[in-house]
């Protein structure tokens, strides 16, 4: 008896889709200014401020006669709460951060996506970095 409860345990813990495991947070970047940047991301729990990850982002300017450039990177770390930072390498002066929810709406089954935006206005020597993301904004 025991033998078949721990196949059937066998087989769930490889399925990525299971009820068990956390949806997965989408990172989606976009540039919108006339200069290339180099972005560092960190995200942190909000309990402890444990990093759970850093990465950097080559972001490239925009030519071709689009809005922005965009990068997007699926499935990158599990759904949940973080504090996000994000700076430009290339500008130190230039960083901010966010408060990600994860989870906020009732939906069966939420695409959880958070955007990192670096903006310019009109006349400003620097840039500046805008956060959001698909729910609870």
């Amino acid at each position: 008896m025991s033998l078949g409860g721990g196949v059937g345990l066998a087989a769930l813990s490889g399925c990525a889709s299971s009820p068990f495991s956390d949806p997965k947070l989408t990172i989606t970047l976009l540039n919108f200014d006339s200069d290339s940047h180099v972005l560092d991301v960190e995200m942190l729990r909000p309990e402890g401020g444990e990093i759970v990850l850093q990465r950097t982002f080559e972001l490239s300017s925009t030519d071709d006669g689009a809005a922005a450039y965009e990068l997007q990177e699926s499935d990158v770390i599990d759904a949940r709460d973080y504090i996000v930072r994000a700076s430009l390498i290339d500008n130190s002066s230039v960083s901010d951060r966010f408060r990600y929810y994860a989870r906020c709406t009732d939906d069966e089954e939420p695409i959880e996506e958070l955007y990192i935006e670096i903006h310019r206005e009109e006349g400003d020597d620097e840039p500046f970095i805008q956060f959001g993301q698909n729910r609870c904004s």
